[in-house]
């Protein structure tokens, strides 16, 4: 929630933006994405999301400010807000341990779980695994 933001540090107009750039120094951007951004405001179009919205944040994340997380609450309806104590951007260890209890919590109360292969998750956990990370992201938020 912090690229227009960032876009507007990096340059003061949009006719100051490349064609292609790097971005938060790890991704090349074109300039369509900053002319998309450049007066986009996403906490003006989340207030009025009327379903329920689960927001895990790491206390020591240096890629996103919590205040961006914490705004959010506050435009939300309908929105449980965890703050993860030690975890960075991605959530390791016992923090990732964490982030999936609050995930699991949130998919009860939406009644998702049916849809999850329950099996996939219990082998992952148990080998400790990084299939179960790759199972959540890349076949769960898509149904979310």
């Amino acid at each position: 929630m912090d690229s227009e933001d960032d876009i507007h540090k990096m340059f003061s107009s949009l006719d100051e933006v490349p064609d292609t750039f790097s971005y938060k120094r790890w991704i090349t951007v074109g300039r369509n994405y900053a002319e998309d951004i450049w007066n986009y405001d996403v906490y003006g179009e989340i207030g009025d999301f009327d379903k329920r919205v689960l927001i895990l944040h790491g206390d020591k994340d240096n890629l996103v400010d919590v205040s961006y997380s914490k705004r959010a609450v506050e435009k939300y309806n309908n929105v449980e807000f965890y703050l993860i104590k030690g975890a960075g951007h991605g959530f390791e260890g016992s923090n990732f341990d964490e982030a999936i209890t609050y995930i699991w919590q949130y998919f009860n109360q939406i009644d998702i779980v049916w849809k999850i292969d329950l099996l996939e998750y219990s082998v992952a956990k148990k080998e400790r695994t990084g299939r179960f990370r790759y199972f959540v992201y890349n076949n769960l938020m898509g149904v979310i």
